[in-house]
């Protein structure tokens, strides 16, 4: 099987605009954060440093990358770790770039520690822990990136972050950085017994690696969102945009039909409730437009059948394993492959075969 790339293809693209308000209010309910949901709003008392006429508020704050950083001056910990923090700060100058100190001490003996050791950035107070709480921060030093919509983008150590990863925030991306975990917020874990019915999803750990499967039930462990949305939809990942919501988020869905249907009945009853559960959570608004972009083109030998494939003797729904070195097919159609190699590949990958049935297979790189 070979692919050629086809500069300036003209590909329908799907733009969403997910509606945020739902998601803030789940914010206002108590729902810790997650990554690719709402930040919660900034509540610091006071800020004991930062620029004149700074607002500790996300509105004002919209169009930046803010990064809140939680440390203690007594903490032994943070006091590691304030070299590389002064660094990291002194190599994002630009205004693109905020850092914000959380700190729950004496606005007197912050300031008293700030003469000692000058840290560049903002500083304020959350004397009540209220942002320790909304953030569910497990200690200090513990670090929050929200992204320039307000969306959370990263939990993780300060000692993971990077100039690199900033950037990769700014640019919509969830950063490829460890991810801490918040306090009280545990991944979803499969259930010995299946659910008699269940629709259900739930944020994953951003390293987790993907796995789904459907038929007869639908199982979705630390899938993309543009993934889900791509095989709810039937378009393809790389034709959805959104300018509101981090696509690159991921989350784990479980759907079981009700009992009694058979394998296909439960494909497309799974599926058609992968939308409405999707719709309810992140509001979508589907407008068509017109993109330029440049696609491989899968095509086979002398329209031979695929080399390294073999006919599939699976029955139901079809599984894409990703592994380190690829990925492995079982009982996948060609158009499933493309998708597949598209988001392997980082571009469309127009299936051109020809061929029907589903296959089975092992996909290096």
């Amino acid at each position: 099987m070979t692919t050629r790339c086809i500069p300036a293809a003209r590909l329908g693209a799907i733009a969403l605009t997910l509606l945020t308000l739902a998601l803030l209010a789940m914010a206002q309910h108590g729902t810790l954060p997650y990554i690719g949901g709402p930040a919660p709003e900034l509540s610091l008392d006071l800020l004991v440093q930062a620029p004149k006429e700074a607002q500790a508020r996300l509105e004002a704050l919209k169009n930046k990358v803010v990064t809140l950083l939680f440390w203690s001056p007594t903490c032994e910990n943070c006091q590691a770790e304030f070299p590389h923090m002064i660094d990291l700060i002194n190599a994002m100058p630009d205004n693109r770039f905020v850092f914000i100190g959380v700190v729950n001490a004496p606005a007197s003996e912050v300031r008293a520690f700030l003469q000692e050791t000058p840290i560049p950035g903002w500083v304020g107070i959350d004397r009540d822990w209220s942002m320790v709480r909304d953030y569910g921060a497990p200690g200090t030093p513990f670090a929050v990136v929200i992204n320039r919509r307000g969306l959370v983008a990263a939990f993780t150590h300060p000692s993971k972050l990077t100039p690199e990863a900033l950037e990769e925030v700014w640019r919509g991306e969830v950063p490829d950085i460890p991810i801490g975990t918040p306090l009280g917020w545990q991944p979803r874990i499969w259930r010995d017994a299946p659910p008699i019915y269940e629709m259900s999803i739930s944020p994953a750990s951003p390293t987790r690696e993907p796995i789904f499967q459907n038929g007869p039930m639908l199982g979705a462990r630390g899938v993309p969102l543009r993934d889900l949305l791509a095989y709810a939809y039937s378009v393809p990942p790389s034709r959805i945009v959104s300018h509101t919501f981090l696509l690159d988020a991921k989350y784990d869905v479980t759907i079981a039909p009700k009992p009694g249907l058979t394998t296909q009945q439960a494909i497309d009853a799974n599926t058609a409730a992968l939308q409405q559960l999707l719709e309810s959570v992140f509001p979508i608004r589907k407008r068509p437009g017109v993109e330029e972009l440049d696609v491989y083109l899968m095509t086979t030998p002398d329209g031979g059948p695929p080399s390294g494939l073999k006919p599939s003797e699976q029955s139901g729904g079809a599984s894409l394993l990703k592994r380190d070195d690829g990925f492995v097919a079982q009982g996948a159609t060609m158009l499933q492959i493309a998708e597949q190699l598209t988001r392997e590949l980082d571009r469309p990958v127009v299936d051109d075969t020809n061929i029907e049935g589903r296959w089975d297979g092992a996909f290096t790189f």
